[in-house]
């Protein structure tokens, strides 16, 4: 039996155990043992302490029975369980001061616990690691409990280690860091609604693995304070203010940020004419003082909470000795921090705002005439300009600056001076005119103060003339390019007192311009045949589409070869618009002296035309009329300026008629015809007969193979007939409007092997003419017939008499040969099969 305070195997020796008498199964004898053991008081934590019993017994007691000693030994199996020491954890918590929120300046104190709550075994060789987010910069860490506890830190690694931690204690590690502006840069500042996170991990010798907190965090807090100034004056209004005017400002501070802010400062810059009379408000105040100077409030603290979260500064002032025509700037300045600005890295905040009086301005103001202006004409423009009562204007540095429209230059010397009272006294020192861009500048400078009476503004009028030329003076370029648009132009005046802009004013004129369009039409219409004698009018319709009178306008008619002109009717508009025809040839030119101002103006032009006589066939007429030029300007423009008019063009618009062309028409007679009978063809040039001449006219024809030719006739008009084989020509020099030429061809059915009954044989006559063709006639066709079929025994005759008639044009003795041919088949036929023979002659 083990003794008490035994430790590694403990052993048992039972001699014996009685069976159950008699045996069963279902009940057995049994002995229990029950160990208590204590666990070291050293004991590490977080082990596994395994236990295993195993059983073994023979059959004989002791050693077995003498001589043999024999028994056998068995082996009741083993079971094992273990227990475990508990394992160490980590706990961790975080503070912040000073109240109510963590800011910038905020110093964070981290509490690590080792083990989270006492232990009933021992930590060895403790290891904890908390890495501190690098917003944080770090001021100490210490330590408490522990066996042989060492600490500290390299960047932003805090670590503290302990050779044990005896079970039942606890080791503290408290880290305190703060929330540092520019802590390592300015880039890295924390910032309000950001979270600064963080955990720690701890190790020890027989950690299985890193243990690690439960994660603390900081929420980052701001102030964020505004400041709007206003001011307000007895007069109701911030400009046109003079010495009279009681003014009041008011500089409201809110802080709408999550965090109180600490130290203000405010200063306020107050401008030269400006002198405060009174301040109150904030901690602590510099007093009154008259510009240009600072005055300055201390406030010490802000709350984030409303309504502590706004506070109100005030001041009362006058204008002294302020220049007129001037603005007065005021601005104010604030500084404060996110804690007082004596603890260690606070954020600084600034904030500004401005206010603005002004004393009284020259006034400006522009005048023009006529306002609707022609590519061309005179524009008078008038300057107006005010010093206010009782102020000094103009002087060094001072001018009107005036910036013409581009296409209107100004015309040298035209400008005259008039004032009122005048009493005052009122000159220009200098005059330049600038034409370097698009818009040409003239400038007149006032270098003399001009002293208003103490109750009467002073009127000063600069009068001048420009013209618009339609150019742009710096380059040649074309302004206006859009005849149909009605531009319009500015003319911009500008007033500099002391080298600074005080206003302008601009007035504004209509450039407008003619835009004509030329259309044409015809009786009768556009496309239709005429013929020879025919009258055509034309009709000219000059449409304004722009809005601006058209002058000199010059209108060009080209009539077409073969079209006499009669006369011309016209309807001028305006009525006192004077139009001149000159009629050279084929083309006619008019002269228009004025078409009044579009859109939807008109004037209708009408030209009598007449067809020749002589007009050929298949033609087309066309007529065209142009515009070739009109301008802006009655006459040459009233000058003095070049140009002083704009020249315009316009496109062209045409009809065109056609003449009709020849037709030729074709006939046979017989419409069936044999061997030997004569058939007459009959050719009509032109079918029918037309309103216009064919000149250089040519029929050409090709006869049948199984036809020979035997005369062409023509019908005693001068025509010159070729004939080579079965072809023809016939040819005239014209066949004039209303004749027709008619061409009688005889030809003979003379080769049967070419013709067979039934056979449709056709022919074409082809026309053409100077103007015109090919054009074929009708095919007009024949049927080819025979007699009955007859047949000559062998050894048997034909005769065949025929009579033939002398043509009358054969002249005496001419020798007439005739050929005789003969041919044959095999067979009466046709029928398949046969053979044909021949011709013999």
């Amino acid at each position: 039996v083990p003794i008490p305070g035994a430790t590694g195997d403990l052993v048992w020796h039972i001699n014996q155990l009685t069976a159950t008498s008699p045996f069963s199964p279902l009940n057995h004898t049994a002995l229990t043992l029950t160990v208590v053991l204590t666990v070291s008081d050293g004991i590490t934590a977080n082990v596994v302490l395994p236990n295993q019993a195993s059983l073994a017994y023979s059959s004989q007691p002791g050693d077995g029975p003498d001589p043999a000693d024999v028994e056998r030994d068995y082996s009741g199996g083993s079971h094992s369980t273990a227990v475990r020491t508990v394992n160490g954890g980590i706990a961790k918590t975080v503070q912040f001061s000073p109240p109510p929120t963590a800011t910038l300046g905020t110093l964070v104190t981290y509490t690590l616990v080792v083990p989270a709550s006492p232990i009933t075994a021992t930590l060895y060789d403790v290891v904890v690691t908390d890495t501190v987010d690098e917003r944080l910069y770090i001021e100490d860490v210490t330590t408490g409990g522990g066996a042989n506890p060492s600490s500290g830190w390299s960047g932003q690694v805090v670590t503290a280690a302990f050779d044990n931690i005896w079970h039942g204690t606890q080791a503290v590690i408290t880290v305190t860091a703060r929330i540092s502006h520019e802590w390592p840069s300015a880039a890295g500042d924390a910032n309000d609604g950001e979270t600064i996170t963080n955990t720690a991990v701890m190790t020890h010798t027989t950690a299985d693995e890193i243990t690690a907190t439960n994660q603390v965090n900081t929420d980052v807090y701001e102030p964020d304070v505004s400041i709007v100034k206003s001011v307000e004056s007895s007069t109701a209004i911030t400009t046109n203010l003079d010495g009279a005017a009681f003014l009041t400002y008011t500089l409201r501070l809110e802080n709408t940020g999550t965090s109180p802010a600490y130290s203000i400062y405010i200063t306020d810059a107050i401008p030269a004419g400006i002198s405060v009379t009174a301040q109150y408000g904030g901690d602590a105040r510099s007093g009154p003082v008259a510009g240009a100077d600072v005055m300055t409030w201390t406030v010490d603290y802000i709350s984030n909470t409303a309504p502590a979260n706004v506070v109100l500064l005030t001041y009362t002032a006058r204008i002294t000795q302020a220049a007129s025509n001037a603005w007065l700037t005021n601005t104010v300045d604030i500084l404060y921090y996110s804690l007082t600005d004596t603890i260690p890295g606070v954020r600084p905040y600034t904030d500004t705002d401005s206010v603005d009086v002004e004393t009284a301005p020259p006034e400006i103001a522009k005048a023009t005439e006529p306002i609707t202006l022609k590519v061309g004409d005179i524009v008078t423009y008038h300057l107006v300009f005010t010093i206010p009562a009782g102020t000094v204007g103009m002087g060094s540095d001072s001018y009107l600056v005036d910036q013409l429209p581009a296409g209107v230059q100004y015309i040298t010397d035209s400008e005259t001076l008039n004032w009122m009272p005048g009493s005052v006294s009122v000159t220009t020192t200098a005059r330049a005119v600038d034409s370097s861009q698009a818009r040409q500048v003239i400038t007149w400078t006032f270098g003399q103060p001009i002293t208003s009476t103490q109750n009467v503004p002073t009127v000063i009028t600069l009068t001048f003339q420009s013209q618009a030329i339609g150019i742009r003076v710096h380059d040649d370029s074309t302004t206006w390019p859009t005849q149909a648009i009605i531009y319009g132009i500015t003319n911009t005046v500008a007033l500099y007192q002391r080298g600074e802009f005080i206003d302008d004013d601009d007035v504004n004129n209509e450039v407008v311009q003619p835009d004509l369009d030329i259309g044409k039409d015809s009786v009768p219409p556009s496309g239709s045949y005429v013929g020879a004698g025919e009258t055509i009018t034309y009709t000219l319709t000059i449409a304004n589409s722009g809005h601006g009178p058209a002058y000199d306008v010059m209108v060009r008619d080209w009539l077409p070869s073969g079209i006499e002109y009669v006369r011309t009717i016209s309807a001028p508009n305006p009525s006192t618009a004077v139009i001149t025809p000159v009629v050279s040839g084929q083309h006619i030119t008019y002269t228009v002296s004025e078409l009044a101002a579009g859109p939807g103006t008109t004037m209708v032009i009408t030209i009598v035309a007449q067809v020749s006589d002589t007009i050929g066939a298949n033609l087309v007429l066309t007529n065209t009329g142009a515009i070739p030029y009109y301008d802006s300007q009655p006459g040459d423009g009233p000058g003095p300026h070049t140009p002083d008019e704009r020249e315009y063009t316009d496109g062209t618009d045409s009809v065109f008629h056609l003449t009709v062309d020849g037709e030729i028409e074709k006939g046979v007679m017989p419409s069936a015809a044999t061997l030997g009978d004569v058939l007459t063809y009959t050719i009509r040039v032109p079918q029918p007969p037309i309103t216009a001449t064919l000149y250089s006219v040519t029929v050409t024809d090709q006869l049948s193979g199984a036809l020979q030719l035997h005369a062409v006739i023509t019908d005693g008009v001068a025509g010159d007939v070729s004939i080579s084989g079965n072809a023809f020509t016939v040819t005239y020099p014209s066949i004039v409007a209303g004749e027709q030429r008619t061409i009688t061809v005889t030809a003979v059915l003379s080769s049967p092997l070419n013709a067979h009954a039934g056979d449709l044989i056709t022919n074409v006559a082809v026309l053409e003419h100077r103007d015109g063709g090919p054009t074929p006639s009708e095919e007009p066709p024949f049927t080819v017939t025979f007699t009955s079929a007859f047949s000559i025994p062998v050894g048997g005759e034909l005769e065949i008499q025929y009579v033939a008639t002398v043509d009358a044009d054969v002249a005496a003795g001419q020798d007439l040969t005739n050929t005789a041919q003969v041919a044959w088949s095999s067979l009466p036929g046709p029928v398949d099969g046969d053979r044909d023979y021949g011709p013999e002659e």
